[in-house]
């Protein structure tokens, strides 16, 4: 079983630590899209079945970028540096954001997601799907700044 250790995630090379990012942002928002999400919050019935039918799409953009994020060639290295998605801006953001999940804090793991997913969108077009449903789950919530538990870091796939 991999390191829950955030040292030890920070020494994956930087293609890894991305797709880390979109696969933590994708187990996010199913967590907290099922009904017996840990942070027990509640959508209206009528709001949840229309992030429901855009569920697949979100799933479908997540797996391009994926894809986009396996041997990254030049350009989309330079758009990625741009975007402070490299090196140690890379690295920084990846430990806030482990700060933010170790807290449970949905709100302030939302904010994260969404800078980092900001980021990637300046990069990979399809990010940009990703950021926007992300926030229109955001914003169907109910109580989302009250929202906390313990400890998350297991919404990150470390396999």
């Amino acid at each position: 079983m991999p390191s829950r250790n955030v040292s030890d995630i920070l020494k994956r090379d930087d293609e890894d630590l991305l797709r880390l990012i979109v696969r933590t942002a994708e187990n996010l928002l199913a967590d907290v899209l099922d009904s017996k999400n840990r942070w027990k919050l509640h959508f209206e019935p009528e709001t949840k079945a229309i992030l429901d039918r855009g569920w697949e799409g979100f799933r479908d953009a997540s797996r391009k970028v994926l894809n986009r994020l396996r041997n990254i060639p030049a350009a989309l290295w330079r758009k990625l540096d741009d975007a402070g998605l490299t090196g140690v801006q890379l690295r920084m953001k990846w430990e806030l954001l482990w700060a933010d999940l170790k807290s449970g804090w949905l709100g302030r793991i939302f904010k994260r997601i969404d800078s980092l997913l900001k980021s990637l969108a300046a990069a990979i077009h399809l990010g940009e799907l990703l950021k926007e449903y992300k926030e229109q789950v955001e914003i169907s919530l109910q109580n989302l700044e009250a929202a906390k538990v313990s400890d998350v870091t297991s919404l990150v796939p470390l396999d």
